[in-house]
C-alpha cells in the first residue's frame, strides 16, 4: 500500500484490515483460535495446521486440534494451541 492510502486510513479512524485482506488472529485462552482472511489449507492434521494468508503461512500447532468450521474467509480451530507462527 503505498504512503497516500496510509495517510488517509490515519485519518479516518478505520481499522487498516477493512480494506485489505490482512489476516486477522484471535485466540481465546489456549483452545479457541479464529483466523479471518485466510486464502487457503495448506496441511491439516491434529498436530499441525498450515494455511495461506496475504503476508505468507501460517502455521498453528497444538494437541488435538480440529477445524470446526470453515466458511470461505474464516476458520474455527479448537484443540489446544501451543505455537503460533507466520512464515514469508
Amino acid at each position: 500500500m503505498d504512503s497516500i492510502f496510509k495517510k488517509m486510513f490515519k485519518m479516518s479512524d478505520l481499522p487498516l484490515d477493512t480494506f485489505q485482506a490482512i489476516p486477522k488472529i484471535t485466540l481465546y485462552g489456549n483452545n479457541d483460535l479464529i483466523v479471518e482472511n485466510f486464502r487457503g489449507i495448506v496441511e491439516y492434521t491434529e498436530n499441525l495446521i498450515r494455511l495461506n494468508t496475504s503476508i505468507g503461512l501460517l502455521v498453528i500447532r497444538g494437541v488435538g486440534l480440529k477445524l470446526v468450521e470453515i466458511t470461505r474467509e474464516d476458520l474455527l480451530i479448537e484443540g489446544q494451541v501451543l505455537i503460533i507462527e507466520i512464515r514469508k
